[in-house]
């Protein structure tokens, strides 16, 4: 099966160069690499031209002007001519075999759409760090118990346990979802991609093993804190409450964690989401505590804030 990468990048052409020679390391080599270049200068261009593409195609476009995020991922995807569709970020990269992991649960099941596995964190550097890569894959429940065939897809979805990066999904999967959707998940993007991937209503694979390392970065940070927790909760809750959907042990389990970073952030966007969420399941039985009620204060706060009448000059 022929394997197109798609590589958004902003910046960063040292990391970018790392990402591109993860994917022409692999034993099993990409078909093509798509890189959609968003940045102001000409260095990645620069970088691309003195790549030796080891006999795999590598496509690239510089946006001028840049089209943000979701445009350029979904410029990419669409792009793409191989039969499975590949997305990493420029700052992170794929760890050896992955690709001959990921791509024999699709050679082998035609109902399995998408898979996917564990993801290594790294700092700015390269340093591993296996605690809070352990952390981060059981707080998605990417765990030994959920190997193989996900048959609960939307559950898979809700808990971004289909991950942010390194996954591969059939191109006609792929190539049918609005990465964009509107701008309506705005820095949830990803999120939103695996919630639309989970919607299929068709099998996914997870591969306990570790196929791409998730690199901490100051700009990454930045991003993810920015709007991205407010937006993935809204569009889950939304999902739920729209579709019925079954509220499992897991589901309750990853809302209630990721309730109380929401609520911080929905004040700043918009308190009367925040307010809902703070008098729902997800949220009541804290409401007494001392978290809940600094929240309760700052809630108060943004409402009167947002229904105070503007000043006139």
């Amino acid at each position: 099966m022929k394997i197109s990468v798609c590589i958004p990048s902003y910046m960063r052409p040292k990391l970018l160069l790392e990402a591109i020679q993860s994917a022409l390391n692999q034993s099993t080599p990409p078909f093509e690499i798509l890189i959609g270049d968003d940045s102001p200068d000409d260095a990645t261009e620069e970088l691309i031209r003195s790549i030796a593409p080891q006999g795999v195609k590598i496509r690239y476009w510089h946006h001028k002007p840049s089209l943000g995020q979701a445009q350029n991922v979904q410029h990419l995807l669409q792009h793409a001519e191989g039969e499975v569709i590949s997305l990493i970020h420029d700052d992170d990269r794929y760890r050896p075999e992955a690709f001959a992991m990921l791509i024999k649960p699709l050679q082998m099941h035609s109902n399995v759409i998408a898979t996917f596995g564990k993801q290594k964190i790294i700092s700015e550097s390269g340093i591993e760090d296996d605690n809070d890569s352990n952390e981060l894959n059981n707080g998605h429940f990417r765990t030994s118990d959920r190997a193989g065939i996900v048959h609960n897809t939307i559950e898979c979805g809700i808990l971004s346990m289909f991950p942010n990066n390194g996954f591969f999904v059939r191109r006609e999967v792929a190539q049918a979802i609005d990465y964009v959707d509107d701008e309506k998940a705005s820095t949830a993007c990803d999120y939103n991609f695996g919630l639309r991937i989970g919607q299929f209503d068709r099998a996914l694979w997870f591969c306990d093993e570790f196929v791409a390392d998730y690199r901490i970065t100051t700009e990454s940070v930045a991003r993810s804190g920015s709007d991205a927790a407010y937006f993935a909760f809204k569009l889950a809750t939304e999902l739920i409450s729209r579709s019925k959907v079954e509220i499992t042990p897991a589901i309750n389990t990853f809302l209630k964690s990721q309730v109380r970073v929401a609520i911080y952030v929905g004040a700043r966007i918009s308190p009367f989401d925040a307010l809902n969420w703070y008098f729902s399941r997800w949220h009541r039985q804290s409401i007494l505590s001392l978290g809940g009620i600094k929240r309760g204060a700052l809630l108060l706060v943004a409402i009167c804030r947002h229904r105070r009448p503007p000043t006139s000059d």
